[in-house]
């Protein structure tokens, strides 16, 4: 069970997004409990507005599950050969943003809870702009949810081109220790 506390850290992982219109989106975030020293992997996925290259254009949820399965797989592709090459991306270089939440709360209120992921990122050859913004609720709607509006900071990706504003849900993939000297 994890420790409930206001006192969190968040980087960026993967996105993943498909169609144009109605479209889908599959993100990957840490959020690092301070007080537990614990870095919780939170997957989020949902429907909303999204896209990105390649993605093409959907006009039905099945077809955007098809399509963002593909992206999935395209951008695993990608991290295979980094992996073969020692340029991995992912989470290399990211950057810790501090978040404030409205109320303390632990890594198993934020798996299952709703929120919104909004995205825009463009950037060629790590030089761009990436802007993510994130939110967790306790409720389908709540007067006061774990937290609104949080930007994350995001470093610029070899090349990437998504837009998104995605409703849905978080779930915790995994746990590991977190960092030993707290590089955030």
């Amino acid at each position: 069970m994890s420790v409930s506390t206001k006192k969190w850290c968040v980087r960026p992982g993967y996105a993943f997004t498909a169609g144009a219109g109605l479209g889908g989106g599959l993100f990957v975030f840490e959020f690092l409990n301070i007080d537990e020293n614990v870095i919780h992997a939170m997957a989020f996925l949902g429907l909303g507005i999204a896209g990105s290259p390649g993605s093409g254009t959907a006009t039905a949820a099945k077809e955007v599950i098809k399509k963002l399965a593909t992206t999935v797989l395209g951008k695993a592709a990608g991290a295979g050969y980094g992996v073969a090459t020692d340029t991995s991306p992912g989470y290399k270089d990211q950057r810790w943003t501090i978040l404030y939440p409205n109320k303390a709360f632990s890594a198993d209120d934020l798996s299952g809870s709703s929120g919104r992921v909004t995205i825009l990122s463009v950037s060629v050859a790590k030089v761009g702009m990436c802007n993510a913004f994130i939110s967790a609720s306790d409720g389908i709607v709540s007067l006061q949810p774990l937290f609104g509006g949080v930007s994350v900071d995001v470093q610029p990706q070899n090349f990437d081109l998504a837009i998104g504003v995605v409703l849905g849900f978080w779930w915790e993939a995994f746990s590991v220790q977190g960092p030993v000297t707290g590089d955030f």
